[in-house]
């Protein structure tokens, strides 16, 4: 693939994953304020491993937050592992 087309494919990539990560992280505070764990909510808006905590620990009652955070954290993850090893093994320019 030539530059411009890997830098295109990164960046969708990684702004869905960004973007399912923002609206789990939303959910999860929604999700927490409303079953009354008002620290997790307040935190998990401020730090983002509060919302993996919170989803990992109350397994049960953040099933849908879940569903969004998990999948956009490994995406973006994934996007963000490609990117740095292309940066390293090629430089800022793919030729």
């Amino acid at each position: 693939m030539m530059t411009s087309e890997w830098i295109i494919v990164l960046t969708i990539s990684g702004s869905i994953g960004i973007a399912l990560m923002f609206v789990g992280v939303l959910m999860t505070l929604l999700t927490a304020l409303g079953n009354r764990h008002y620290i997790y909510g307040a935190l998990s808006f401020l730090l983002f491993p509060v919302a993996l905590a919170y989803c990992f620990q109350y397994r049960k009652e953040a099933s849908y937050p879940a569903k969004l955070l998990f999948p956009g954290t490994a995406l973006a993850l994934i996007t963000a592992i490609i990117g740095w090893a292309l940066y390293v093994n090629y430089g800022l320019i793919l030729q």
